[in-house]
């Protein structure tokens, strides 16, 4: 028992020695106003929280070595938060509302609420902010997120049997992480904020793949939200102990930055600032040339939609290799390390085939009977995953005949149904917010997450690409779109209950009718008043409620 404790310590970063760091703002003070938003540190794994009293930060070090102090040097506030500081080690669902708690009273020195922060995370410290983001918990907006080290699909280090809820909610197979992966059309979007990852590559492990020590790069990498967002680097899990001295061949720990020379600092600081750094010896990219293989997680589901075990799992590629999956101790299907490429899953007799990119993961559900891929804007798919009250889409996936369709409980108008199967569709008048959309037909049903927000605007386009509209006598431009939100009755016409403002190459377009198309079920129309006839191919564009939708209009004035 003495040496599995001291093996969980040395591998999650931690010490028992209190730390006081002069470079962090404590939570209660009041902010600094700087150019850009403070920065919150996010520590991982603790195994001994100390007295909530006591004020220390007794992990900060280990992980992040002398972060803080760059981050000031830079001229940004640092703060950090201890997974500690919610108190009898609950689960990270728990931790993130605390987290929340906590932001949400951060204030400037002239009173003023924090509206945005950036964050680096470290280990599960990055999936307890994942599920800060996914639950929408009321607090600061994530602007940038840095997730070193996270172990986004899981850790061979963890198990489901761990007495600790944060252990098992991490566990490789773990029912809470697929859902934490799939919130959102069967993705997670982390709705919109800007983010990257750091995942080290000094330690191999045959069964796992190449990993940091404690986290294979499959399960670290953000593939599974936008490729190309992960960044790799020679380094270790941690700073110090066995895994960085016997499964790291003695490679520096990838979140303990000394100074801003630190290969991690670079890429963070430039992330951060808004640019690319080059000088920093990070692979950018979905993986590097070493890696090529890729991760997967498989939830089996019954035609009406209810999950159950998986009892047999295995993976074919295309180039003749065979793989069989290991199954968790939730039923749910999981690699860490198999072969890139198209592939063929064989989940109990049902056949799926997916294409896994080398060096990420993808979540997968397999299920018979309808299957709803994607609901995304008519004129084309957008990020992040947002729709809107009243808005035209395309709802894309597997057996939609002859279906009907709700979103929130509500009915959704199926306007026709297209050569492929895809739906267009019309959403109802719903409030923003998360819902489900459900599908059902004879053979069963399928429930996606949604998120609707009060406008997620996208302009209809013509066969070349324009958008669709022309300029009427009067200088007034007509546009069409979709997703500008609610509208309500004003005399004959129904007008959104958010007005939008319009620029024309750069200028402003007086708005003087925002609302529904007249006898085009989900198409909104904007009028507004041009100062001069523009050149042709002239930027436009639409900002309503913190969205935006940008177009070229090729202009074709009419009488």
């Amino acid at each position: 028992m003495k040496y599995a404790f001291a093996v969980a310590v040395v591998l999650y970063g931690l010490t028992l020695a209190p730390v006081m760091r002069a470079e962090l703002t404590p939570w209660g003070s009041y902010i600094p106003r700087r150019a850009q938003p403070p920065v919150i540190f996010i520590t991982g794994h603790d195994a001994i929280c100390p007295d909530a009293r006591s004020g220390e930060i007794p992990f900060f070090e280990l992980t992040f070595g002398k972060f803080d102090k760059v981050i000031n040097e830079s001229g940004r506030v640092a703060m950090v938060f201890e997974l500690c500081y919610a108190p009898n080690r609950p689960g990270l669902d728990i931790i993130a509302t605390r987290f929340g708690e906590m932001a949400a009273r951060l204030r400037y020195e002239d009173g003023e609420r924090v509206p945005e922060i950036d964050v680096v995370a470290h280990n599960i410290g990055g999936l307890m902010l994942r599920s800060y983001i996914a639950h929408a918990i009321s607090g600061p907006r994530i602007r940038k997120a840095v997730f070193i080290g996270v172990p986004h699909f899981g850790t061979n280090v963890a198990a489901f049997t761990d007495r600790d809820p944060q252990l098992r909610q991490i566990s490789l197979g773990s029912r809470w992480l697929f859902q934490l992966a799939t919130w959102n059309q069967g993705h997670d979007d982390l709705r919109g904020a800007d983010a990257i990852a750091l995942t080290g590559t000094a330690g191999i492990n045959i069964e796992y793949g190449p990993t940091d020590s404690v986290v294979a790069v499959t399960s670290a990498s953000l593939d599974f939200i936008s490729p190309g967002r992960t960044v790799t680097l020679p380094l270790c899990h941690t700073q110090g102990g066995i895994g960085q001295l016997f499964l790291c061949d003695g490679a520096a720990g990838i979140a303990s930055v000394r100074d801003a020379g630190h290969p991690t600092a670079r890429v963070v600081l430039a992330f951060l600032d808004g640019m690319a750094d080059d000088s920093s010896g990070a692979v950018p990219g979905p993986a590097p040339p070493h890696v090529q293989t890729a991760g997967v997680m498989v939830e089996r589901r019954t035609a009406w939609d209810q999950p159950v075990s998986i009892l047999s799992a295995s993976v074919a590629t295309t180039a003749g290799t065979w793989q069989k999956l290991a199954v968790s101790t939730e039923g749910l299907a999981f690699s860490t390390n198999t072969p890139a490429g198209a592939a063929t899953l064989y989940i109990d007799g049902q056949e799926v085939h997916v294409d896994l990119a080398p060096g990420g993961s993808r979540a997968v559900v397999v299920k018979p009977g309808p299957f709803v891929s994607a609901v995304h804007p008519y004129p084309g798919a957008s990020w992040p995953l947002a729709l809107a009250p009243g808005m035209l889409v395309r709802i894309e996936g597997r057996d939609l005949g002859d279906s009907t369709l709700t979103l929130g409980g509500q009915p959704v108008r199926v306007i026709s149904t297209a050569t492929d199967g895809s739906l267009v569709a019309v959403l109802p008048d719903i409030e923003p917010g998360d819902s489900n959309l459900i599908v059902r037909t004879a053979s069963g049903q399928h429930k996606v997450g949604v998120t609707v927000q009060s406008a997620a605007p996208a302009f209809l386009r013509t066969k070349n690409g324009s958008v669709a509209g022309a300029i009427q006598a009067g200088n007034v431009l007509t546009v069409y779109l979709t997703g500008l939100g609610a509208a309500r009755p004003s005399g004959a016409f129904m007008v959104h209950v958010d007005q939008p403002s319009v620029t024309v190459g750069g200028q402003p377009c007086e708005v003087m009718y925002s609302g529904r198309a007249a006898a085009m079920p989900g198409v909104d129309q904007i009028n507004c008043r041009l100062s001069a006839i523009p050149a042709d191919n002239v930027d436009v564009a639409v900002h309503i409620a913190r969205r935006q939708a940008h177009g070229s209009l090729q202009v074709r004035p009419t009488d």
